[in-house]
Order: C-alpha cells, then structure tokens, then sequence
C-alpha cells in the first residue's frame, strides 16, 4: 500500500481517524480489526474498526466506521481520558501530558477549529510524530 507523508496539524476527516486509531495502538498490519482503505462504492473512505478492538481506553469498543474527529461519542470520551481542551483566541487547543520511562514529564500541543479534531491531533502528535504516512487510498 502506497503513503502520503502528511504533517499531523493538516490532518483531517478519515487519514486523521485512522492516524488515532494506529496512535491509540491498533496496529494495521496485524490487527483484523482495522481496515485503511475506502470501501466498494463508498466516498469519503472511512476506518472500520471492528467490533473488539478496544482503542486505547479499555472501556471504549467501536463498531462500523471509527471517527473521533468528528463523533462525540467516540471522540468525547479521548477528550476526557487523555487531554484537556480549551479555546486559544479563535481555535480550540488541546494539551497531552507525556511522561517518559525515565519520569520526566512534557506537554504537546495542537490547535484545530473544533475541540474534536484538536484532541486527534494532539493523540497523533504525542504517539506517532509530527509527520506521518498516511495510507493513499485515505486521501481524497
């Protein structure tokens, strides 16, 4: 399957849903339960995620099309478990604390329009990078 290189802050719709679950430790190439390619017939492709795979948050289980960044029912909850958002002039900020094996803590930031994908974002930039590699078939 062919990448994109895409800087976490221009992540959108479903290359950053599928950037949360990879980021939340679904792993595509091992796990039936998720699935980087659009679809037959469907636009905009979408992440299914199956109904067992518990996204980071043990209390979590999705079925069908996972979109934290833009479903509170999914999103909301990663909100609450893993980062705090508050809005910065015009755009809604989230904070991720990061601690590291040896104890030492940092903070990662990211900004978007909505409290949604600011949350996404930030789970991405704390887990895989400021740069990922999205699959294509994801891209519209």
């Amino acid at each position: 399957m062919a990448r994109v290189p895409i800087k976490t802050c221009d992540l959108l719709g479903p290359p950053l849903d599928w950037a949360v679950a990879i980021g939340l430790g679904l792993e595509e190439s091992n796990n039936p339960h998720i699935i980087a390619e659009a679809a037959a017939g469907t636009r905009p492709p979408v992440v299914f995620v199956g109904p067992q795979a518990a996204v980071g948050v043990s209390s979590l289980e999705f079925c069908g099309s996972y979109r934290p960044s833009c479903d509170w029912g999914q999103g909301g909850p990663l909100i609450e478990k893993v980062c705090r958002i508050e809005v910065i002039g015009e755009k809604w900020e989230a904070t991720i604390r990061i601690s590291d094996q040896n104890g030492s803590v940092s903070f990662d930031s990211c900004t978007a329009e909505t409290p949604l994908i600011a949350a996404c974002r930030v789970i991405v930039s704390a887990n895989l990078g400021t740069l990922i590699n999205v699959p294509d078939s994801l891209i519209l």
